[in-house]
């Protein structure tokens, strides 16, 4: 794992907090995220997910924003980069009812994930002692195997901070506090 605090440079920070974290910046709502239990949030797409044999599209402008920051931090952790399989800027809320939403990989075949957090929030990123191998993707938060995982790593939200993992390690994020909103980059390569 690679983690870099205070990476984003003042032009980056600038851009996010008067682009990307004003009323004006288009949000989409997401009823979804995985899986039987609903964890409804807001998605900005930069690139459709697709598989690894397709072609990945640009589906904003702000893609190329990103793709410079992806592309700078992969060549400075000497991690090679072909392409992006998902790009998404994710906004999501408190909840009550659960602590975190269903564990999960991004994808069947083998990539990497990185996250950039765009604010100060709560609402740690947890990496699992799971790998992928076959099968689901994803553990419902309701079923018992959930209690079986357990944290290899916790990530606190902070602006500016990039993390990268290898992407078959099962992860979710904890819900945010009642007054804050957990704002962060999502990208996962090959």
């Amino acid at each position: 794992m690679n983690l870099s605090k205070n990476y984003l440079n003042k032009e980056e920070l600038s851009v996010i907090n008067n682009e990307i974290l004003k009323d004006s910046f288009s949000w989409y709502i997401n009823e979804n995220v995985l899986g039987p239990t609903k964890f409804p949030f807001l998605s900005h797409t930069l690139v459709k997910r697709c598989d690894d044999d397709q072609t990945p599209l640009p589906n904003s402008d702000h893609y190329y924003f990103f793709e410079k920051i992806i592309h700078r931090f992969c060549k400075e952790n000497k991690t090679q980069f072909k392409k992006f399989t998902r790009a998404s800027l994710n906004l999501s809320f408190c909840n009550t009812k659960y602590p975190f939403i269903s564990p999960h990989v991004d994808h069947k075949f083998k990539h990497k994930l990185i996250m950039i957090y765009l604010n100060n929030s709560s609402g740690d990123t947890l990496i699992f002692n799971k790998k992928y191998k076959k099968g689901d993707t994803l553990i419902d938060i309701n079923l018992p195997e959930v209690k079986k995982l357990k944290v290899i790593k916790k990530i606190k939200p902070d602006q500016g901070k990039i993390m990268m993992c290898d992407g078959s390690y099962f992860h979710t994020y904890e819900f945010c506090k009642h007054d804050e909103l957990r704002i962060v980059g999502v990208f996962t390569f090959v």
